[in-house]
C-alpha cells in the first residue's frame, strides 16, 4: 500500500517529491503551485478525498538553502 500510494501521489502534476518518513507523519510531499489559491486547494482536491489519508498538515517554505556539493565527512 505504501509503494502504491507513493507512486500515485508522485504522478500528480503539482508534486515534486514524495518521501516515506518515520515518526508522527508517514509521508512528506513537496508540491508547487502557480499561486496561493491553488496551493490551498491542493490538500482538499488531491488529498482529502483519498481513503488512505486520515489527516494532513501543510507548511509553506518561504526560503531554502540547498547544498549542491557535499563535503567529505570526518
Amino acid at each position: 500500500m505504501i509503494d502504491s500510494f507513493q507512486r500515485s501521489i508522485a504522478d500528480l502534476p503539482e508534486v515534486l517529491l514524495v518521501c516515506v518518513t518515520a515518526g508522527n507523519d508517514d509521508f512528506l510531499i513537496e508540491v508547487t503551485t502557480p499561486d496561493i489559491d491553488a496551493w490551498h486547494a491542493f490538500p482538499a482536491d488531491r488529498l482529502a478525498l483519498r481513503r488512505e489519508i486520515v489527516g494532513f498538515r501543510t507548511s509553506i517554505v518561504f526560503r531554502h538553502l540547498r547544498k549542491t556539493m557535499l563535503e567529505p565527512l570526518p
